[in-house]
């Protein structure tokens, strides 16, 4: 069982440092490949979640300048007390800004656990944590304290908010972006995140993770990839009702039946390759030498593009065939023309 308190009581913006620890915890965690939802303002800032809820992945932020290691322990009080409810999760991260390298054994990291703080310095964060933990009228367990920071990583900010919005969906070409564009989609992001706060949920009970979806408070980390790539080519790749005229030399002498018929089959084909985890490699293979043959040649046909796609990654598709392919590149192809 596990009760909300202390969430978000207001509608207010979600900070730069919640949305960079969303996009951080997608973009670099251990399991980054295994989160298929985030949790907005339920168990913490930010939870990521399996896709049956069973694994949890916490992380916590504070954007909040000159921190100590005193204050970096009262800061955890959330991450333990998920530490110490009913569900098990995986990760429990402080996502801060970059702290004094004093305070550490080795600074050039960015990334730490307890151990990484001088010994001294290592003492005080546990003393904050301790202090919090009796403030709120929580025993002090000692053991279960230091397993806890034995667990807890320490993610400091080093990177800008371009950079953390490229690394949820990695591929050859984003630097033909400048960084202004990446500001915009991590601003959309932050947007979404704060809309998801809305409702009020303090005091509800849930017995498994998976229910808090119930509560509508969760991103698909599918759905801010798709708005990533959506937002590079120019044009929504997923959209049903869009048909690229670059497509309709391909298919010019079919009827008009079995034309939609082909149309809707291709579009079935691209959301099936895109979601399927098993064969993400292959599609941004794919959807990377796309790119490049248009940027190579804006006047490049789609038939081109395909007969040119590598056989070792044709041969590895299982749900993309020639005039999926082909559609694909047509919408990629007319999204890009467009927005020149």
């Amino acid at each position: 069982m596990y009760v909300f308190s202390n969430t978000e009581r207001t509608n207010k913006k979600a900070s730069e440092y919640e949305t960079k620890s969303l996009l951080y915890l997608l973009g670099h965690s251990r399991d980054k490949k295994d989160i298929s939802v985030v949790a907005i303002d339920c168990f913490n800032d930010v939870t990521g979640m399996s896709e049956t809820g069973e694994k949890l992945w916490d992380i916590q932020s504070k954007g909040v300048a000159n921190l100590t290691p005193r204050k970096i322990g009262r800061c955890l009080i959330t991450l333990f007390k998920n530490y110490d409810s009913d569900f098990i999760f995986f990760d429990y991260i402080l996502f801060i800004p970059k702290i004094d390298e004093k305070y550490l054994s080795d600074g050039t990291k960015g990334v730490y656990g307890i151990k990484g703080f001088n010994k001294e310095q290592a003492l005080k964060v546990k003393e904050g944590l301790v202090q919090e933990l009796i403030k709120h009228g929580n025993p002090y367990q000692k053991e279960k304290v230091d397993c806890f920071l034995d667990k807890a990583l320490i993610v400091e900010n080093r990177k800008n908010t371009s950079t953390y919005v490229k690394d949820i969906v990695r591929f050859k070409h984003q630097n033909t972006k400048d960084n202004s564009f990446y500001e915009e989609i991590f601003k959309e992001i932050q947007n979404l995140q704060s809309v998801k706060k809305h409702s009020y949920i303090e005091g509800e009970v849930i017995e498994k993770p998976i229910d808090v979806l119930s509560f509508d408070r969760y991103i698909q980390v599918n759905d801010l990839k798709m708005l990533v790539i959506n937002r590079f080519v120019g044009v929504d790749l997923f959209n049903q009702n869009m048909m690229p005229p670059s497509f309709l030399g391909v298919a010019k002498n079919l009827e008009v039946q079995d034309l939609q018929d082909l149309i809707l089959d291709c579009k079935s084909q691209i959301g099936k390759a895109f979601f399927d985890k098993n064969q993400r490699r292959e599609f941004w293979s794919v959807f990377e030498h796309i790119v490049s043959s248009i940027n190579g040649d804006p006047r490049v046909s789609i038939s081109d593009i395909c007969e040119t796609l590598g056989t070792t990654v044709t041969r590895r598709l299982s749900h993309l065939n020639d005039y999926g392919v082909m559609f694909l590149s047509a919408m990629v192809k007319d999204g890009l023309t467009n927005e020149d």
